[in-house]
């Protein structure tokens, strides 16, 4: 008896930290959820979104859409979306209509769930430019590794492109998480390791601190993590 007693005193030392644990996930998990509605209502959807089958896409225009003529459409190389282009898109908008849009699990387009295929990206696209502006060409501006979007979509539907513009095509785009800071986001442990949300390093000069803050922002969450 005296043997069991000394055994299940000494339990409570030996199960506390299995206990604090799960305590301490529910709690960073609890805490992620909480700023994240804090930082969807201090960065709302800037732009418009639309519903290609069930699979919504953020997207945006500048310039005079009722000009004649092709529209610009601006594609970020892979891991970045439409604000990294900054006021860019503003100043070719007095040139010509310009599109910026958000592949799905960046910016404010939510993941796909589907497995994608690997003519996917020129669909998706196709099925925007549908929705936005159907019957007008475009021109296709590709920045790095976005070049191979470009020329499978002008492959896809050369009826629909006037013009291609590989800016850098040399170039690689932000390289994927890795698994663990995946898991760490999902879990919620990931703002408790790193609160303050790191600034990409190659930021446009006339990208603004506000830009800045809230391209940090959106790069933290899990979604974006994942694509």
């Amino acid at each position: 008896c005296k043997s069991t007693a000394r055994r299940y005193l000494r339990c409570p030392a030996m199960v506390s930290p299995l206990l604090l644990a799960p305590l301490l996930g529910g709690a960073a998990w609890s805490l992620d959820q909480a700023l994240g509605r804090r930082e969807q209502r201090r960065y709302p959807p800037p732009n418009r979104r639309a519903e290609l089958g069930g699979n919504p896409m953020h997207y945006g225009l500048r310039g005079d859409w009722e000009r004649e003529g092709p529209a610009l459409v601006l594609d970020a190389r892979s891991g970045e979306w439409s604000t990294h282009f900054g006021r860019t898109a503003e100043r070719l908008g007095a040139l010509a209509p310009v599109l910026t849009y958000d592949r799905p699990g960046l910016g404010w387009s939510p993941r796909d769930p589907t497995p994608a295929g690997p003519d996917d990206a020129s669909v998706r696209l196709h099925r925007l430019l549908g929705a936005v502006a159907p019957d007008r060409p475009v021109i296709l501006v590709a920045d790095g590794d976005a070049h191979h979007r470009a020329l499978q979509f002008a492959r896809r539907y050369p009826h629909e492109v006037v013009g291609l513009l590989l800016l850098d095509p040399g170039a690689t785009g932000v390289p994927p998480a890795s698994r663990t800071r995946r898991v760490l986001a999902r879990l919620g442990w990931l703002r408790w390791l790193q609160p303050h949300a790191a600034f990409p390093g190659d930021l446009e000069p006339h990208v603004t601190a506000h830009e800045a803050r809230l391209i940090a922002t959106l790069g933290r969450r899990p979604g974006v993590l994942h694509a």
